[in-house]
């Protein structure tokens, strides 16, 4: 038997400062306290309370994508109350210009036998808007009208903001193990396609997986998230997570240089000017601190057991070898995508096996 506690991450949900009605609490100035070691903070003070009164033993921490590195931090920062950690795509190392996430995302759409040329239309997809947007202002708001993306015509960051959320639109159907969808829209095309008929297909590909909304959603949108003080009662936070990524976490997607499935457009400059218009000037991703502070790559600790998907873009994020104390498993398969999302039934039973043993392991050794 075991209690399991879920923890509210401060400035998610309705995890936020008290405030009368009317006021920010995502403020600029309050959201200098949302921070990676907070939270972790937070969980501790949390679990020791729940041990203090159910008489619980020993905390054991599970998390996929940024809570799997949570998960992490959260044993390396709290070794003596948290036993062990079962890491699910626990993005660890925090990258500042993080191209290797189109790398993976192509190499996933080019495996061999799955959809020959598959990697090649999305990325000629890409260049395709890259052409178009070049033709000027009146092309673009075309483009933008046609996706139901008319909030980002003429804002200052209007083009990258839009080029983020496309490329998102293709990415996350590999991510989220849909990648067949993906696949097989584009390859409706004819090997001869213009550039508009690309857009097009880009357009009808998203607003069928994703509804014709996806593009003009306020993620995606600076001069919203800029705007978007007052919170949220329930979800994912738009202005909390791009926050995070701004300042501490990063991931930030610019276009690799050799066949981005991304327009090029979405440079690393580009990206961090997003940041500033977000959340003022001099804005940007300490990675270097939070890196030193847990070990990126090769975290600095031990009873973390990380657990990736072959199809994973954000898998060159993790840890994907076993180091020293730092075991590590990859479930392979067409459509493995993020945390286990679109595996099939039983192929990712070696490594639940392995983390079903490990926890036991990590609870006797904390309690002996």
């Amino acid at each position: 038997k075991a209690l399991v506690l879920a923890v509210e991450h401060r400035f998610y949900g309705k995890s936020v400062v008290p405030h009368a009605e009317g006021d920010a609490p995502l403020s600029r100035a309050l959201l200098e306290f949302l921070t990676v070691e907070q939270n972790l903070a937070d969980t501790v003070s949390i679990l020791r309370l729940a041990q203090q009164k159910y008489g619980a033993g020993a905390g054991f921490s599970f998390g996929g994508s940024y809570s799997g590195a949570t998960c992490a931090w959260f044993r390396l920062s709290y070794p003596d109350d948290v036993a062990g950690c079962i890491s699910l795509s626990g993005v660890v190392n925090a990258i500042l210009n993080y191209t290797q996430f189109d790398d993976q995302v192509r190499d996933a759409l080019g495996v061999p036998g799955f959809s020959p040329g598959c990697a090649e239309k999305a990325e000629k997809a890409m260049r395709a808007f890259d052409r178009l947007f070049a033709q000027g202002n009146d092309t673009k708001r075309a483009i933008k009208a046609s996706f139901n993306a008319s909030n980002l015509i003429g804002t200052p960051t209007g083009d990258p903001d839009f080029m983020y959320a496309v490329a998102d639109g293709f990415a996350m159907m590999d991510q989220y193990g849909s990648k067949q969808d993906l696949c097989d829209h584009l390859q409706l095309l004819p090997s001869d396609a213009t550039d508009a008929q690309r857009v097009e297909n880009a357009g009808g590909v998203i607003a069928h997986h994703y509804g014709f909304d996806f593009v003009s959603g306020c993620f995606y949108d600076a001069q919203c998230i800029k705007a978007k003080t007052k919170g949220e009662g329930f979800g994912v936070g738009d202005r909390q997570w791009r926050w995070q990524k701004c300042t501490q976490v990063a991931y930030l997607q610019a276009a690799p240089t050799t066949l981005p499935i991304r327009s090029r457009l979405l440079t690393l400059d580009a990206l961090l000017h997003q940041c500033e218009v977000m959340f003022g000037a001099g804005t940007t991703p300490n990675t270097a601190e939070l890196n030193t502070k847990f070990g990126g790559s090769h975290p600095n600790g031990s009873n973390v057991f990380f657990i990736n998907y072959s199809d994973d873009p954000w898998l060159r994020a993790s840890v994907t070898e076993s180091l020293p104390g730092l075991p590590a498993c990859m479930t392979t398969c067409n459509g493995c995508g993020h945390c286990g999302a679109g595996v099939p039934p039983g192929v990712g039973d070696k490594c639940d096996s392995e983390a079903d043993e490990l926890v036991e392991k990590w609870l006797k050794m904390h309690t002996s």
